[in-house]
Order: structure tokens, then sequence, then C-alpha cells
């Protein structure tokens, strides 16, 4: 009820919710887009906008789940991996706009996995 299709690949499909409340605390979500991956949760997606949402979404993150893995001290992503979800926080420097997205791990390796023996197969020509 009340899920718009939004996009669309050969196994994936993206939907968002026309009816959410998209805050988390006192901080504006933009837009929430979920994927499903054969039909099952794969991705859920958060797109965040402005300065002070966007650091605000971050700093809810890092009280969470912890700081976060950043590889690069010049950009602003940081990583968090769990048992069950890896997630991913990046920010545009310029307009500090920001998505923030959570990954389903067991789904993702069914993906992946998927992949590689689909590889396989136009690779032996079947």
């Amino acid at each position: 009820k009340n899920i718009k299709l939004v996009e669309q690949s050969a196994d994936t499909e993206y939907f968002i919710k026309t009816d959410e409340i998209l805050i988390i605390g006192e901080y504006k979500i933009k837009q929430i887009t979920y994927g499903f991956y054969k039909n099952k949760l794969c991705y859920i997606i958060l797109d965040i906008e402005g300065y002070s949402n966007s650091k605000g979404i971050l700093a809810v993150m890092q009280e969470l789940y912890g700081e976060g893995y950043k590889d690069n001290k010049y950009i602003e992503k940081y990583t968090w991996s769990g048992e069950k979800v890896f997630a991913v926080y990046k920010e545009n420097s310029i307009t500090y706009n920001s998505s923030l997205m959570f990954f389903s791990n067991l789904i993702s390796d069914q993906k992946r996995a998927d992949k590689i023996e689909k590889d396989k197969k136009a690779a032996s020509g079947m």
C-alpha cells in the first residue's frame, strides 16, 4: 500500500513509500528507497539534504554503532560492518547532501554468487 516502483533491473526492484514519515529524531530525510533482489529486501537507502540533517544523521549512526571506518580523511565516507548488515554513509563535500545505505550481507552475498554463476555460464557459452 502506498508503494511506488521507481527503478527496475533484471533481478532488482527499487521502491519508495509515498506515506512515510521521513524524520529520524529531529533530522529530515528526503527519501527512503527500498531495494529488493529476487523479492527479498537487500538495500535501504536514505537520501538526506543539507548540512545539519546530514551531520545529524551521521552523529546518530556514530552514537549507535561507533565512529565507523573512514579510509580517506579528505572524503566524508564512513562504513559500519555488522553480522547481518553493512552500512555506508557518503556525503557530498560541496552540497553536504548525503546518502546512508544499508545492505543485507546475506542477500548481497547471494547476489554476488548469482553474478559469478551467470558469468561462468556466459563464458562457457551456455
